[in-house]
């Protein structure tokens, strides 16, 4: 695996290529978990922020976890421990802060930066660190609580859960906090924050969201307004074929309870392996969500791409945009990119490709051998796409598309 490309703690394996007895291997790997009593959910007492700091550029030896642009100047890395920002399109960076390694980064509409960090600390609690970056002010806000949760029960030795967020803007969002553990009963909590992340509120004590599947885990959640929300999760289906299949819940109070909601399947050449959803994700413009649906055959020799449609929030059925991207062997982490309302970019993990008709055709971006395999990447608008990939020696390098070709810009051979 290349230095910069982030782990994913309990979910590396992601969409196992799937007989029962693979998946029983893969949950043996996981963290050791045991049944937790349930705790008080209340936040204690905020914690006072430490200041941001400027420093140094990060090392390109640095392992970047996470990526996000919010436009083509404006972005944000975690790389080791520590937070770096960028306002020139990612040729130069300083470092902001020191956050957990377990972070994630989002790009909001509005051009906003959020930062969500989730640290695990004795007694069964969890740091819960938010930070946002707003264009009009050029600065960090950061907000810290420590808060009380059975899934820290579970978490040994200091490993926190897995934050999946979704921020309608900097002040409102929701975490999706789950501890994984493959294919066995997998605790996951929901927490909201209407306050920039002074105070979270967990908006239930039950081992999983009411509603949705126990087995297996959670892996995306989007809010389209304060009371109506989506989530995907797996399960695995017992059988001749012992496969991963998807479910697609949406919520209408807030996150309380859920309900599933019925999406067309993917088929691909072969015995059905895995289908993969999400997360679902919002259509620049139109008010409309996209999530990229993924089907791996058994044999792990195809694999086809494609994007489900809900074209604005009241429709009710989820629709293919457009034919399937089939493509050879196993994908790596699939990510779909809505850049503009019939613009969206798809990385496979090995090719990215782009869209201008909303999905109803797909054409390659040519990659050259040393992008191939990277990640994180990064988009802005139509034209401009970042992807961090190692060296021959290890070191991160970024490099960017500009519409014609890619070049380095930060690290080892990058254009002065």
């Amino acid at each position: 695996m290349s230095a910069c490309v982030p782990s994913r703690r309990g979910h590396g394996w992601r969409w196992p290529l799937l007989s029962l007895a693979v998946s029983l291997v893969l949950v043996g790997c996981g963290p050791a978990r045991t049944a937790a009593p349930h705790r008080p959910i209340t936040p204690t007492a905020g914690r006072p922020q430490r200041p941001a700091h400027a420093g140094a550029s990060p090392s390109p030896s640095t392992n970047v976890q996470v990526f996000a642009m919010s436009s083509s100047a404006h972005g944000a890395a975690v790389a080791g421990s520590t937070l770096y920002q960028t306002a020139d399109g990612g040729h130069t960076w300083h470092a902001v802060r020191a956050v957990s390694a377990a972070s994630s980064l989002y790009a909001l509409s509005s051009g906003s930066l959020v930062l969500m960090s989730v640290r695990a600390v004795p007694g069964g609690q969890l740091d819960l660190t938010l930070g946002s970056w707003s264009p009009p002010h050029h600065a960090w806000t950061f907000q810290s609580v420590r808060v009380t949760s059975f899934l820290a029960d579970s978490a040994g030795a200091g490993v926190p859960p897995e934050a999946t967020c979704s921020f309608i803007s900097t002040a409102a969002g929701w975490c999706l906090l789950d501890m994984g553990g493959g294919m066995q009963l997998s605790d996951a909590q929901l927490w909201q924050t209407t306050t920039a992340g002074k105070t979270w509120s967990a908006l239930s004590n039950a081992p999983t969201p009411a509603g949705t599947v126990q087995h297996g885990y959670k892996d995306g959640i989007a809010w389209v307004s304060d009371t109506t929300g989506w989530m995907t999760a797996s399960t695995l289906t017992a059988g001749p074929s012992d496969s991963v299949n998807p479910v697609l819940y949406r919520t209408r109070d807030g996150g309380v309870r859920w309900t599933p909601v019925g999406i067309p399947y993917l088929s691909v050449p072969g015995r059905p392996g895995s289908i993969a959803l999400g997360p679902p994700l919002s259509l620049p413009l139109s008010g409309g969500w996209a999530v990229l649906e993924t089907a791996t055959n058994a044999s792990a020799t195809a694999t086809r791409l494609r994007v489900l449609v809900l074209p604005h929030p009241d429709t009710q059925t989820w629709l293919p945009a457009g034919a399937s991207l089939a493509v050879s062997g196993v994908t790596g982490d699939a990510q779909l990119f809505p850049a503009a309302p019939a613009t969206w970019w798809l990385w496979t993990g090995r090719a990215l490709y782009q869209t201008k008709d909303a999905g109803r055709q797909w054409d390659a971006v040519p990659v050259p051998p040393a992008l191939r395999g990277g990640g994180p990447v990064a988009v802005a608008g139509s034209r401009r796409a970042w992807i961090w990939v190692a060296s021959p020696s290890g070191s991160c390098v970024l490099w960017q598309w500009s519409g014609q070709n890619w070049a380095p810009i930060f690290g080892p051979g990058a254009r002065r």
